[in-house]
């Protein structure tokens, strides 16, 4: 189930959708319309999963995002 999505402003056209299952809240991040990543926070607060798509959008802790 989708909660919220996040769009970035300006450069690289960054989005994240917060999601939630019967597992618990996910985070897909997207770049040019394509997901990139799936984050799990199963274990973790909507307001975490939030703030883990907000920084997403706005490049904080990018170095955190390569596999």
């Amino acid at each position: 189930m989708l909660l919220s999505k996040y769009f970035s402003e300006e450069g690289i056209e960054r989005t994240a959708q917060v999601r939630k299952n019967a597992s618990g809240f996910y985070v897909d991040l997207c770049e040019d319309n394509v997901v990139v990543r799936v984050v799990k926070l199963y274990d973790k607060s909507e307001q975490y999963a939030e703030d883990t798509a907000e920084n997403w959008v706005l490049g904080i802790n990018k170095e955190t995002w390569t596999n």
